[in-house]
């Protein structure tokens, strides 16, 4: 028996129309990649029209989905690749901003 996810009641719509070239939301193509246990998806969608990516990072709260939204110029693999990364510290931050000032 699979797991059920608990997002499966819901119908996802991010938008109604793409924010770059205002095409309806029917043109975008809706992929989910990552689901985690306690409740948070991934979602990527680009614009078939003007073909602008768009992550969505959602959560399941008792007062319904919480979620933030981004647009993007990166594809599907390379968003899958950079969340399946291990987030940087803030010293290696703090490395590459020294860099820069070199």
């Amino acid at each position: 028996i699979m797991n059920q996810s608990p997002f499966d009641f819901l119908s996802y719509k991010l938008v109604s129309r793409c924010p770059m070239c205002n095409a309806p939301a029917v043109n975008a193509k809706l992929e989910m990649l990552n689901e985690t246990s306690d409740g948070l998806l991934l979602i990527y969608s680009r614009c078939q029209t003007c073909q602008i990516g768009l992550i969505a990072n959602l959560s399941l709260v008792q007062q319904g989905i919480f979620g933030a939204a981004i647009l993007t110029e990166l594809d599907k693999a390379e968003v899958g690749k950079f969340a399946r990364s291990q987030p940087i510290s803030a010293d290696e931050v703090m490395d590459y901003i020294n860099w820069l000032k070199k």
